[in-house]
């Protein structure tokens, strides 16, 4: 299910495929789906007064959807954050989504009558079908990993149903294109492709020669009330070596595992850092908790000072959504202090959300370690 090559010829294999807008390499250590990528779409216009475009999602089907869309539901999470990205206004026409949408502070930014507007319409394996009817869209987003006889379901009703894989950054990027297409803001998918890109091979090209330290990445579950690390499916591996550091969990099964102290203190880590989803209790609270845990303390991460909250804009920077890029600054800054010196992660995240959302910075209120 997963295939490494270099980061180098994946970067140019990206670039390349995405003026005829088909992705076809995968990117070292990146989770991707099990079915081979989606041959490129295509746009083209109808007979009649109604225009369209004609996309090939991930499971290489046609989809033929009616533009301009004006009304939007999107089963996947991540994909509701990506059209925020490609276009605010866009965002504002999703009328469907799900809790990680509806309750996401950074969208709130953005579009401060989400919460009215949007309703939850379920998950790509369990949607509720009625709700998706009755909210009439153009459009629906769902993901690779969803239950084919709920897209079925939904296409039988005159809907267009688009598949995508936003989990690792080949998958990411053509999935991109696909969406801008669909929104009209190709060009746009095709700059934030190349910013993406860039980014990954300026920080590779630093860190390639650099000693790698053992890295442990943990999200608090508030809902358990545990300890979970990725397991090899799941993109913060891939961030964590892409930044220079050795996943110490990478080889666990599937994505999320649940892991304790005994194991931790097994995997002795050199750096340890906390992801929270949740402002309530941040990864900040957690580090606090963590330093001064004496079941911990012996654990060479803890004793030499070395754990780091990842930031949280309202939106984590550790998972892939668009403001991954971030997290991927940030992680080798962390890793590499000495690398990155001349790299202020805070005036990029400013600048990112300036150029990419219209956003005013001061607006947006950062909470984590920033080195």
């Amino acid at each position: 299910m997963r295939r490494v090559l270099s980061v180098i010829l994946a970067m140019v294999l990206v670039l390349s495929v995405l003026s005829v807008g088909c992705i076809s390499s995968k990117s070292p250590g990146v989770p991707s789906g099990t079915a081979s990528q989606p041959e490129s779409s295509s746009i083209a216009q109808s007979s009649s007064k109604n225009d369209y475009v004609i996309v090939t999602d991930w499971r290489n089907k046609t989809v033929k959807v009616g533009v301009p869309v004006e009304r939007i539901v999107s089963l996947y999470g991540l994909a509701t954050q990506m059209v925020y990205f490609l276009s605010v206004e866009d965002g504002k026409k999703i009328v469907g989504s799900t809790p990680l949408a509806i309750n996401d502070a950074f969208i709130a930014l953005l579009d401060p009558d989400v919460k009215k507007r949007m309703k939850f319409t379920g998950s790509p394996k369990n949607a509720n079908i009625e709700t998706v009817k009755s909210l009439n869209p153009d459009v629906v987003l769902t993901a690779y990993w969803g239950d084919e006889r709920v897209n079925r379901a939904i296409e039988e009703l005159g809907i267009p149903v688009v598949v995508l894989n936003l989990e690792g950054v080949d998958d990411y990027i053509h999935s991109l294109e696909i969406i801008g297409r669909i929104l009209g803001k190709e060009e746009k998918a095709r700059e934030a492709a190349e910013y993406y890109t860039n980014a990954v091979s300026f920080i590779t090209n630093r860190t390639s020669g650099a000693n790698r330290p053992r890295v442990l990445l943990l999200e608090y579950s508030t809902k358990d009330k545990v300890f979970k690390a990725p397991g090899r499916e799941f993109f913060q591996n891939w961030m964590i070596e892409t930044a220079g550091g050795e996943s110490v969990s990478k080889n666990l099964p599937g994505g999320w595992n649940t892991v304790n102290v005994e194991q931790v203190a097994e995997w002795n880590p050199d750096v340890i850092i906390l992801v929270s989803y949740s402002l309530k209790k941040p990864a900040t609270e957690l580090k606090k908790e963590f330093m001064g845990d004496p079941a911990w303390a012996q654990i060479k991460a803890v004793k030499e000072g070395r754990i780091y909250a990842m930031p949280n804009d309202g939106e984590s920077w550790d998972y892939p959504a668009p403001k991954w890029v971030l997290g991927l600054y940030w992680t080798a800054k962390i890793l590499h202090p000495e690398l990155f010196e001349d790299i202020d992660v805070k005036s990029i995240a400013y600048e990112f959300y300036e150029r990419w959302y219209g956003l005013d910075p001061k607006k947006v209120r950062i909470v984590g370690d920033m080195p």
